[in-house]
């Protein structure tokens, strides 16, 4: 059995991470202007939804939206946290507040944060669109006065760009020079 890949490290304040881009998008996150976005909270303890949303969007739908669930009495759960993730070299990288990480990074931050058995949702737009159009009670504070998303998503641009999956690709930022290696060794 092969051992799990981490991109991120949680013994520290905050979560460090060891992708290039997981550590420009926390970077990003933590300044002035994308701070003020929120009215009364961070990107990890209650602005997690408007992120998602904003990451979705600037993805083009690349980045799709996931849910961290717990269950509540009877049939209820309890959203904690939204992210994006995308599948890639047969690996799921999940992007929110603390930046890129592995799934295994992802579930395990999940388990030190929230302290309960939680999971990731099996059809995360089941939350994921309620909770964007401010229909699921719970998660509706996320919407802020000001709308922030769209703000949010042209920040998002005028930093990075367009989205480009090879941000996020194992091994990014050496993929453009990888590849014009082989290009010249063929």
């Amino acid at each position: 059995m092969q051992p799990l890949l981490r991109w991120q490290d949680f013994s520290t304040t905050p979560t460090e991470n060891l992708h290039p881009f997981g550590d420009e998008l926390a970077t990003f996150l933590l300044e002035e202007a994308q701070i003020e976005l929120l009215s009364h909270c961070g990107w990890m303890d209650g602005g997690c939804l408007v992120l998602a949303c904003a990451l979705s969007q600037w993805s083009m739908g690349q980045l799709s939206p996931q849910a961290w669930i717990r269950p509540r009495a009877g049939d209820q759960v309890v959203v904690d946290h939204y992210a994006v993730a995308i599948e890639l070299e047969a690996e799921w990288l999940f992007l929110d507040g603390d930046g890129l990480g592995t799934a295994a990074d992802f579930e395990y931050k999940m388990q030190l944060e929230c302290g309960q058995a939680g999971y990731l949702a099996s059809a995360p737009m089941t939350y994921f669109e309620p909770a964007c159009l401010g229909q699921r009670p719970c998660e509706e504070a996320n919407l802020y006065p000001g709308n922030p998303v769209p703000r949010l998503v042209k920040a998002l641009s005028q930093h990075f760009g367009d989205f480009e999956v090879d941000r996020v690709l194992l091994g990014w930022p050496n993929m453009e020079h990888e590849r014009e290696s082989q290009r010249i060794e063929d």
